[in-house]
């Protein structure tokens, strides 16, 4: 005769109902934190990236403005400091980013700098985190094949 059970039979499964639900819940949320870590983390990269690639370009750009009268006279090669901060610092706006522009004779150094802002890791508090990257272009004068 199959009767409904013990009384213990019937607390103990009363215990267990909704277990994998807060299981579930607890599992879901930590998934959905650790993706937004991951996916935030990847958006830093990327603006770390761009802010380095923004930085290159800039100092090429100011490179680019060399004192063409004494470059082409064969006697070296130079850079138009003032030129190359203008057209340095020219770039860094296009682009949206800041930075600092410094020159050389030769060389064009700048750093450029900006905001990555968080979106899910916003949600938790963390606000805007500056990202940097720098960059130096070297003007060489080159004959033959060989640096001079």
């Amino acid at each position: 005769m199959r009767g409904r059970g013990t009384v213990h039979e019937c607390v103990r499964r009363r215990a267990d109902d909704g277990s994998v639900t807060v299981f579930a819940v607890i599992a879901v949320t930590i998934l959905v934190m650790a993706i937004g870590v991951v996916a935030d983390l990847g958006s830093r990269l990327h603006r770390l990236q761009y802010v380095q690639d923004v930085a290159r370009q800039a100092a090429r750009a100011g490179a680019d403005a060399a004192n063409v009268p004494v470059s082409q006279g064969g006697t070296g090669a130079a850079v138009n400091p003032e030129k190359a901060r203008v057209a340095a610092q020219a770039y860094l706006s296009s682009a949206g980013v800041t930075g600092t522009v410094r020159s050389t004779a030769t060389t064009v150094t700048v750093t450029a700098s900006a905001d990555w802002t968080p979106v899910l890791l916003g949600l938790a508090g963390v606000g805007p985190r500056p990202v940097t990257g720098s960059s130096t272009a070297t003007l060489v004068r080159v004959v033959g094949g060989t640096t001079r």
